[in-house]
């Protein structure tokens, strides 16, 4: 059922109109090792899977939540019998609202929820994915109404298509995603210092730590120091780059880097700009850096990377194979 892949690289198959792909899957079928760049959402419903994401193996259990972040690579050992689903969604655009950016560095290359390591928040997790399923199905259905095209007013129809129902559920999938993104991160604010810290000072903590990732998103396409961003936030180097790691999951630097390839991505979509470009644009001083620090990312290089999504554009107007097996055939 894996499609579009080339290499390990799998380009999503999005619903028309929509940066979002939602796949029921009932099929006794393993997944090899993949990539892509939606974030990717797994919640099984009957027996349990085993995803092996960034070397790392998770057993996920009936209504356990996996996340799965942009560009790692990720493999799937699916049980004889069972069932599952499984979103892949664009977050690229969500990434200009405040604390969504350290959020998602929190949920890293992968994150799994269950009810003993998330008792505060499971539940609603679990009612939030759901209701983006039941949202996602009912624009398929209302896609299938009209597909035959026989009601006296579909020229009509078709003045609307580009607003059909899956467009406009788009927003409230999005807006379920924010809020389940928001849940995680307030549940995290919890973790940040030690068990003794006040909640007081635990709430002063997470103020100063999302102005800092504020003040990153705004300017990490400038030489931005460690140093200097520790002393903006009125801790020392030491203090600060524990506290951060506490709070983003990531080190200081790991973090601006994360910030300049997703901008890099945005940038490779332009023809116009070379790589060379790209890389001075995003805050690099080479293009070997560059490169370097992008293929440690998304695991392939920019030149690689600008091609396999232009291969793969939804507005290139290529049909795009339904299965492996078929795309294996037409490259014979």
């Amino acid at each position: 059922m894996i499609y579009n892949l080339n290499g390990t690289y799998e380009s999503p198959l999005y619903k028309k109109n929509t940066h979002i792909c939602l796949y029921h899957n009932n099929i006794a079928e393993d997944y090899p090792p993949h990539w892509h760049m939606p974030l990717e959402i797994l919640m099984p419903i009957e027996h349990s899977y085993t995803i092996i994401a960034n070397d790392q193996r998770y057993d996920v259990n009936p209504y356990d939540i996996l996340f799965i972040g942009s560009g790692v690579i990720h493999s799937t050992i699916a049980p004889p019998e069972g069932q599952r689903f499984f979103l892949q969604i664009d977050v690229s655009r969500l990434k200009t609202i405040t604390g969504i950016n350290s959020v998602l560095a929190f949920v890293g290359k992968a994150r799994l929820f269950t009810p003993e390591n998330s008792p505060a928040i499971h539940r609603k997790l679990v009612k939030l994915f759901e209701e983006i399923c039941e949202e996602y199905g009912a624009g398929e259905e209302f896609d299938s109404m009209y597909a035959g095209g026989n009601d006296p007013n579909t020229a009509d129809i078709q003045e609307i298509d580009e607003i059909s129902s899956t467009t406009l559920c788009e927003p409230i999938i999005y807006a379920k995603l924010l809020t389940m993104l928001t849940l995680i991160g307030r549940n995290h604010l919890d973790t940040i210092d030690s068990p003794a810290t006040t909640q007081v000072k635990k709430m002063e903590y997470a103020g100063k730590l999302m102005a800092v990732c504020r003040y990153i998103d705004e300017h990490f396409t400038e030489d931005i120091t460690l140093e200097e961003v520790a002393e903006k936030a009125g801790f020392s180097k030491f203090h600060f780059s524990r506290l951060f790691k506490q709070y983003t999951n990531d080190s200081f630097y790991k973090y601006v880097n994360q910030q300049r390839i997703a901008y890099a991505e945005e940038l490779l979509s332009n023809p116009d700009l070379s790589i060379t470009q790209i890389g001075i644009q995003c805050g690099y001083s080479s293009t070997s850096s560059f490169i370097r620090m992008f293929k440690q990312f998304q695991n392939c290089t920019p030149t690689d990377f600008r091609k396999l999504r232009e291969k793969y554009s939804f507005r290139s107007g290529q049909r795009l194979p339904f299965t492996l097996s078929e795309e294996q055939t037409e490259s014979i």
